[in-house]
């Protein structure tokens, strides 16, 4: 994809912990402590196009709600921090989303030395995705038919990019958040539709020996017109299906079947850092996993170019 230009915000030369906070909000919040705390217009920094944003701080990230942000297509927004929250919508069509409050930073600004980048100095920070916020890679819908007045012509993404949160404490994905990896469609000049694959959301909670919360309630899909994508879930402890427990598991998380019918994936990989792993019937109820692909609405073929509509 063109590239449209790159804007990295690293605030990790500050050498106190906790470091220098980001809000992206579309209004300046109240009582901002200008010492500890950036607020970032989310506004003037979709005006300047960019394919690629990253945020390196040793402090917390919030996103309120309104303070989405849109990159170009292919594009990637990277956030390294302590807490984060995200309240508002992420937007890079087949691109890369990548979140992580696991003390990762710019690595051309690490002391390897330092007692900063020591994993005990940082402590246990969340990732928080709340009811209403969407990240989203999914391609896009370009329609370059006779039939449509075109415009000006698209990046046309067919498949989707991927979505990566990772977590040194809670993982909380809200009912009515969703991460979106899907495919795109491209409707060429002579009516061929030419549709991609889905993408790939990797979900990981982990702090050394201790159990961390993870909730996965939000909407997840990588759904694809002929081959769906993947998810990866890394977590302390797992549970799948509601039969008796065969083990003593102090912070699992329950995957009843529920989970896997929507069949918005071609694959699914569980991994456990803390605990064991059960598999247990679920009386009354079949294990039946059958993947969902993406189809073109009725009207697509009139439908003008668009990101997500189709």
């Amino acid at each position: 994809q063109p590239n449209q230009g790159t804007l990295t915000i690293n605030l990790n030369h500050f050498n106190t912990t906790p470091g220098q906070s980001v809000w992206l909000s579309p209004l300046r919040p109240d009582g901002l402590d200008l010492e500890r705390e950036t607020w970032l217009n989310p506004q003037l920094i979709n005006a300047a196009g960019l394919s690629q944003l990253d945020l390196f701080l040793r402090g917390d990230i919030t996103q309120e709600q309104g303070g989405d942000i849109h990159l170009a297509a292919g594009g990637k927004f990277t956030a390294y921090g302590q807490e984060i929250v995200l309240a508002g919508t992420i937007d890079a069509a087949g691109g890369v989303i990548d979140i992580s409050s696991r003390a990762t930073v710019a690595h051309e600004n690490i002391d390897k030395e330092s007692e900063l980048q020591k994993p005990e100095a940082w402590g246990q920070h969340d990732v928080h995705v709340v009811s209403g916020a969407r990240l989203d890679t999914s391609g896009n819908w370009v329609n370059r038919s006779a039939a449509v007045d075109v415009g000006q012509q698209s990046v046309s993404v067919l498949d989707g990019g991927s979505i990566s949160l990772r977590s040194r404490g809670d993982l909380l994905l809200d009912t009515g958040a969703t991460l979106a990896a899907n495919a795109g469609a491209l409707l060429s000049a002579n009516n061929t539709v030419s549709g991609g694959k889905g993408g790939s959301i990797q979900l990981q909670a982990a702090y050394p020996a201790e159990a961390v919360d993870i909730t996965l309630d939000a909407k997840l899909q990588a759904q694809g017109f002929s081959q769906n994508g993947s998810l990866s879930i890394d977590l302390p402890e797992l549970q799948i299906g509601r039969g008796e427990p065969v083990q003593t598991l102090k912070a699992v998380t329950l995957l009843d079947y529920d989970f896997f019918a929507p069949g918005g994936f071609a694959k699914y990989s569980f991994a456990t850092n803390l605990g064991g792993t059960d598999i247990l019937p679920q009386q009354g109820a079949s294990f039946a996993w059958q993947q969902r692909n993406c189809v073109l609405k009725d009207g697509a073929y009139s439908a003008a170019t668009s990101s997500r509509s189709v």
